[in-house]
């Protein structure tokens, strides 16, 4: 075998030993003469001649390898869910109206339920232009970081943007503390948008009653101004007869005086006409007979 391969086998067994330092704790205490001074000196010496150190002088674990996760306590658990609420209440709740939060909350609901009633893949990778999502989630004030808040992180594949949440324990723990926080605050917001609903109706009967009344106002208002033009102009034309009247009273009474003084003009005594009177004379000559 040569160096290179002795290095090799040297640097692989040390690797295996830092990383399973339990299962070479106990091979080296149920080997023979493992309690002696001898054989403790010989195999210390042993492992300083055959091993080379690959993290350098620490022989403690790397400390880069990823910590096992580990649940949180009743009380972090408590403080983790009140955490969740207000991001809840004060992005989708706080920013957006009723029905589009009762949505929203009912939406991330049903994909927290799918994942948690399913280990598929297409229930944890969602795309960002999904209809539903996007309409009912995403364009939501909020609903991303929601998301997000649930466990889901974001990467883009043939330049689309996808929602993917991993399915280990942690993930699945952060799923399900958002999942319960959706669950307490979707009744609240179905009572909301139920009284908001018959508040509408409500308004939207007094606005109905308020116009119908207002049109009533309005026709009443009209049939008054048609009376009363009727009785203006009924007055107009009875002032008209009357003035007509009057007129044609005064031309007969003037005509009717006029014929008079004609009457009184022909009971005047008439001009005498020249004759044969006795005291009359023809010219300058005598009477006849004379």
């Amino acid at each position: 075998m040569s160096t290179a391969d002795d290095e090799r086998t040297r640097r692989l067994a040390a690797i295996e030993a830092r990383l399973n330092p339990q299962r070479d704790t106990v091979a080296d205490a149920s080997a023979p003469g493992a309690g002696t001074p001898g054989s403790a000196g010989s195999a210390g010496a042993a492992s300083s001649g055959t091993s080379t150190p690959l993290f350098g002088s620490n022989n403690g674990p790397p400390r880069n390898l990823p910590k096992a996760w580990k649940r949180p306590t009743a009380r972090e658990e408590l403080e983790r869910r009140r955490e969740v609420a207000r991001i809840l209440n004060r992005t989708i709740v706080r920013d957006s109206g009723y029905r589009q939060a009762a949505e929203c909350v009912e939406t991330l609901l049903k994909i927290a339920t799918n994942i948690q009633g399913s280990s598929e893949e297409k229930f944890r990778t969602l795309k960002s232009d999904n209809t539903i999502l996007k309409n009912k989630v995403l364009s939501v004030p909020g609903g991303r970081e929601y998301m997000v808040t649930m466990g889901f992180h974001t990467e883009t594949r043939n330049f689309v943007q996808f929602f993917i949440l991993d399915q280990s324990q942690k993930r699945m723990y952060e799923l399900g503390l958002a999942a319960d926080v959706l669950r307490d605050a979707l009744p609240s917001l179905q009572e909301r948008l139920s009284v908001s609903n018959i508040s509408k109706t409500a308004h939207k009967a007094e606005e109905a009653a308020r116009v119908a009344a207002a049109k009533r106002q309005i026709e009443e208002d009209r049939e008054l101004v048609r009376d009363r033009t009727e009785r203006e102009r009924m007055g107009r034309m009875a002032h008209e007869r009357a003035l007509a009247h009057a007129h044609a009273h005064a031309e007969a009474e003037a005509e009717s005086k006029g014929e008079d003084e004609g009457d009184e003009d022909d009971d005047e005594e008439e001009p005498s006409v020249p004759g044969y009177t006795a005291d009359r004379r023809w010219g300058h000559g005598q009477k006849l007979g004379e």
